[in-house]
């Protein structure tokens, strides 16, 4: 009788720049301070979620319009992280910004 072999699917890795270090840690601190422990948690579970989407499918996320080789994960409502695929294995966390700033600003980490 024949089995099938299951094949884990590729992760790829992730690097966070240190921009989005500085950005995440920002975020969580302003919302740990507004709005308390449980939003807190709730954000940085919900940038885990997405992280963990980005490691196994890079190209769940759209491209941005305007910088082509750059994905935007929306995180929350107020909040997208922006990515770019390196190589095969690879990915780059550029950052995580604001939703009310302007695209054009997103050069700045590019």
């Amino acid at each position: 009788m024949g089995f099938c072999k299951f094949i884990a699917p590729l992760m790829y890795s992730l690097i966070v720049s240190l921009r989005a270090k500085e950005r995440i840690a920002q975020v969580s601190d302003y919302i740990l301070g507004k709005w308390g422990t449980k939003a807190n948690v709730n954000f940085l579970n919900e940038l885990e979620r997405c992280m963990r989407i980005i490691e196994q499918n890079p190209l769940a996320f759209r491209l941005n319009l305007e910088l082509t080789e750059v994905h935007e994960c929306v995180v929350t409502s107020h909040n997208i992280l922006y990515y770019t695929i390196i190589d095969e294995k690879t990915v780059l966390i550029l950052s995580l910004e604001d939703t009310r700033m302007a695209t054009t600003d997103i050069h700045i980490f590019l």
